[in-house]
Protein backbone atom coordinates (compact mmCIF):
# COMPACT_ATOMS: atom_id res chain seq x y z
CA UNK A 1 0.00 0.00 0.00
CA UNK A 2 3.24 2.33 1.15
CA UNK A 3 4.58 1.85 -2.46
CA UNK A 4 1.65 2.07 -4.27
CA UNK A 5 0.60 5.42 -2.79
CA UNK A 6 4.47 6.82 -3.08
CA UNK A 7 3.95 5.74 -6.86
CA UNK A 8 0.68 7.59 -7.60
CA UNK A 9 2.30 10.62 -5.67
CA UNK A 10 5.83 10.92 -7.89
CA UNK A 11 3.62 10.46 -11.04
CA UNK A 12 1.62 13.13 -10.14
CA UNK A 13 4.32 15.38 -8.97
CA UNK A 14 6.01 14.52 -12.19
CA UNK A 15 3.05 15.45 -14.20
CA UNK A 16 2.79 18.81 -12.09
CA UNK A 17 6.33 19.21 -13.11
CA UNK A 18 5.91 18.61 -16.55
CA UNK A 19 2.68 20.41 -17.50
CA UNK A 20 3.10 23.56 -15.46
CA UNK A 21 7.00 24.41 -15.79
CA UNK A 22 6.41 25.46 -19.78
CA UNK A 23 3.72 27.79 -18.64
CA UNK A 24 6.36 30.20 -16.32
CA UNK A 25 8.73 29.80 -19.09
CA UNK A 26 10.47 32.86 -20.26
CA UNK A 27 11.78 34.52 -22.84
CA UNK A 28 15.81 34.20 -23.41
CA UNK A 29 16.41 37.93 -24.01
CA UNK A 30 14.09 40.46 -22.47
CA UNK A 31 13.30 43.41 -24.59
CA UNK A 32 14.36 47.21 -22.78
CA UNK A 33 12.42 50.15 -23.95
CA UNK A 34 11.91 53.24 -22.95
CA UNK A 35 8.66 55.94 -22.24
CA UNK A 36 8.63 59.74 -22.38
CA UNK A 37 4.87 58.87 -21.08
CA UNK A 38 2.96 57.58 -18.36
CA UNK A 39 1.32 54.13 -19.25
CA UNK A 40 -1.07 51.34 -18.23
CA UNK A 41 -0.54 47.79 -18.41
CA UNK A 42 -3.64 46.04 -17.63
CA UNK A 43 -5.29 48.31 -14.89
CA UNK A 44 -1.51 49.25 -13.15
CA UNK A 45 -0.35 52.55 -14.29
CA UNK A 46 3.72 53.09 -14.83
CA UNK A 47 5.33 56.37 -15.08
CA UNK A 48 7.42 57.48 -18.02
CA UNK A 49 11.23 55.65 -17.40
CA UNK A 50 12.69 52.72 -18.75
CA UNK A 51 11.23 49.25 -18.60
CA UNK A 52 11.94 45.78 -19.56
CA UNK A 53 9.52 43.58 -21.37
CA UNK A 54 9.79 39.82 -20.79
CA UNK A 55 7.41 36.91 -21.98
CA UNK A 56 6.75 34.40 -19.08
CA UNK A 57 4.05 31.65 -20.49
CA UNK A 58 1.18 33.56 -21.69
CA UNK A 59 1.64 36.44 -19.25
CA UNK A 60 3.89 39.50 -20.22
CA UNK A 61 5.75 41.47 -17.20
CA UNK A 62 6.78 44.95 -17.75
CA UNK A 63 9.26 45.42 -14.91
CA UNK A 64 11.34 49.33 -14.20
CA UNK A 65 14.74 48.96 -14.38
CA UNK A 66 14.76 50.00 -10.78
CA UNK A 67 12.59 47.03 -9.66
CA UNK A 68 10.34 49.25 -8.27
CA UNK A 69 7.78 49.02 -11.22
CA UNK A 70 6.40 45.73 -12.11
CA UNK A 71 2.89 45.00 -14.38
CA UNK A 72 1.99 41.48 -15.22
CA UNK A 73 -0.98 40.86 -17.60
CA UNK A 74 -2.66 38.02 -19.45
CA UNK A 75 -1.99 38.43 -23.20
CA UNK A 76 -3.19 36.40 -26.25
CA UNK A 77 -0.75 35.70 -29.45
CA UNK A 78 -1.21 37.75 -32.66
CA UNK A 79 0.85 37.40 -35.96
CA UNK A 80 1.71 40.00 -38.33
CA UNK A 81 2.89 39.15 -42.19
CA UNK A 82 6.63 39.62 -42.17
CA UNK A 83 9.20 39.46 -39.38
CA UNK A 84 11.32 43.03 -38.52
CA UNK A 85 14.35 43.30 -37.09
CA UNK A 86 14.01 45.29 -34.29
CA UNK A 87 11.47 44.44 -31.56
CA UNK A 88 8.06 47.44 -31.06
CA UNK A 89 5.92 48.33 -28.74
CA UNK A 90 2.62 49.48 -29.68
CA UNK A 91 0.44 52.00 -27.95
CA UNK A 92 -3.13 53.08 -28.07
CA UNK A 93 -2.79 56.62 -27.19
CA UNK A 94 -6.42 58.73 -26.46
CA UNK A 95 -5.34 62.38 -25.63
CA UNK A 96 -2.39 62.01 -23.10
CA UNK A 97 -3.57 58.75 -22.38
CA UNK A 98 -1.25 55.64 -23.10
CA UNK A 99 -2.10 51.95 -22.81
CA UNK A 100 0.09 49.03 -24.20
CA UNK A 101 -1.69 47.25 -26.55
CA UNK A 102 1.10 44.99 -28.62
CA UNK A 103 4.45 43.54 -27.85
CA UNK A 104 6.27 42.29 -30.98
CA UNK A 105 10.01 40.44 -30.35
CA UNK A 106 12.38 40.90 -33.32
CA UNK A 107 12.96 38.11 -35.65
CA UNK A 108 8.98 36.54 -34.64
CA UNK A 109 5.97 37.06 -36.84
CA UNK A 110 3.83 35.96 -33.55
CA UNK A 111 3.22 38.91 -31.10
CA UNK A 112 1.17 39.65 -27.69
CA UNK A 113 -1.62 41.11 -27.72
CA UNK A 114 -3.34 42.70 -24.31
CA UNK A 115 -6.67 42.76 -23.76
CA UNK A 116 -8.53 46.66 -23.38
CA UNK A 117 -8.26 47.45 -19.68
CA UNK A 118 -11.83 48.44 -18.08
CA UNK A 119 -10.43 52.22 -18.49
CA UNK A 120 -9.79 51.88 -21.71
CA UNK A 121 -12.78 50.58 -22.61
CA UNK A 122 -14.49 53.42 -21.04
CA UNK A 123 -12.26 55.98 -22.36
CA UNK A 124 -12.68 54.68 -25.93
CA UNK A 125 -16.42 55.16 -25.84
CA UNK A 126 -15.85 58.48 -26.27
CA UNK A 127 -12.50 58.39 -29.26
CA UNK A 128 -13.82 57.47 -32.70
CA UNK A 129 -10.24 56.23 -32.92
CA UNK A 130 -7.34 55.57 -30.90
CA UNK A 131 -3.43 57.23 -32.09
CA UNK A 132 -0.98 54.38 -32.30
CA UNK A 133 2.11 55.18 -31.05
CA UNK A 134 5.12 52.75 -31.57
CA UNK A 135 8.46 52.27 -29.66
CA UNK A 136 11.26 51.05 -30.71
CA UNK A 137 12.69 47.66 -28.17
CA UNK A 138 16.00 46.66 -27.82
CA UNK A 139 17.16 43.45 -26.74
CA UNK A 140 19.80 42.13 -24.76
Amino acid sequence: MKTQSFTVLVAFQLLTLLTVTPLFAQAPNPMRFETPFDFSVGDRVLPAGEYTASTIGPALQIRGMDNKQIATVLTHSTSRPAVEEKGKLVFHRYGNTYFLSEVWRPGELSGQELSKSSQEREIAQGESNPQQTILIAETD
